[in-house]
């Protein structure tokens, strides 16, 4: 199987004595998509979901999904980082992982929430872990270019901040029951049960012969987390440049250390400042890191994209 390799740069860091995270928007795009739940059937069904608050967390935009499901997200600052919340009732409030807008409108997107009684009955039914109270969860599907599952991806959750194991892991059938195997089923899809609110996970999927992009996701206090892996054609060594700022006035910094948290990948930053970090999944959601003695650790989140950035 052939495999592209691309570059991708414009990634910066700003390294201050005071940790301080601005974000200045020069433009504004929109987000649409449909709202799907599922029916147990075999093979199961995926009908709309009509009246879905949905929200862009950290703003007032917002939006109701229409009769076929479908909603629009308008005047998302570009560049922005954040979630989107789904709330109706009959249904348990679920939120995605960490979208990276671009400059470019994000549209088509396809997103899938549960009714409180498959929940209950069916993702915590059985010999699933029961639900903690104050605990999430996170509901994810492994998939190949085309959208359809993957069987056989063993899962692996493990908190950013420790490096621990994160949760308890589960597969489903083609019904939506859990069961107690080694890698996803048909449908593709697992769950992370009673995770942490608010704590990063780092989730990673393996299977021989293929590679999978990883997400990076946290958890919302009884509510469901959606998460989404692919398989991958593509690599991409991603670069950047660590600056000090002080006065107003902006300094390469060298010997800064730039990780990958979770991946056991690291660097250090060059005399210029610059960084390369190579070989790195296309596609996969990720947060990097910046430390140095006598500086606040920096970190940023992005999404290793596909296409060539290279300025």
């Amino acid at each position: 199987m052939s495999r592209k390799s691309k570059r991708l740069t414009a990634v910066i860091f700003f390294l201050c004595t005071i940790l301080q995270f601005t974000m200045a928007a020069s433009g504004a795009i929109k987000i649409s998509g449909k709202v799907n739940t599922v029916q147990i059937s075999i093979p199961p069904q995926t009908p709309p979901v009509s009246g879905v608050d949905v929200r862009f967390l950290g703003t007032q935009i917002s939006s109701t999904s229409g009769a076929d499901g479908s909603f629009t997200l308008q005047g998302v600052p570009e560049h922005s980082v954040s979630g989107i919340r789904f709330s109706a009732p009959g249904y348990v409030t679920s939120y995605t992982q960490y979208v990276k807008a671009g400059a470019e409108d994000m549209i088509d997107q396809a997103f899938l929430i549960f009714t409180t009684d498959i929940y209950n009955s069916r993702i915590h039914g059985g010999d699933a872990p029961a639900h903690i109270n104050g605990k999430g969860d996170m509901l994810g599907m492994v998939t190949n270019s085309s959208g359809v599952g993957i069987q056989n991806v063993a899962i692996q959750a493990s908190y950013l901040d420790t490096g621990l194991p994160a949760g308890t892991v589960r597969y489903f059938s083609a019904t939506f029951n859990p069961e107690d195997v080694d890698g996803t089923g048909a449908n593709g899809y697992f769950a992370i049960y009673n995770l942490d609110p608010g704590r990063p996970v780092l989730v990673r999927g393996t299977k021989p012969g293929i590679i999978l992009s990883w997400s990076v996701a946290a958890a919302f206090p009884d509510a469901v987390t959606l998460a989404q892996m692919k398989e991958s054609l593509e690599t991409a060594d991603l670069s950047g440049v660590v600056f000090t700022e002080s006065g107003g006035e902006e300094t390469v910094l060298s010997g800064a250390s730039i990780t990958l948290p979770g991946l056991g990948v690291s660097t250090l930053s060059g005399q210029d400042g610059g960084f390369m970090l190579n070989g790195m999944v296309a596609s996969s959601l990720t947060i990097l890191k910046s430390e140095k003695d006598g500086y606040a650790d920096t970190y940023i989140y992005g999404c290793a994209e596909s296409e060539d950035m290279e300025k």
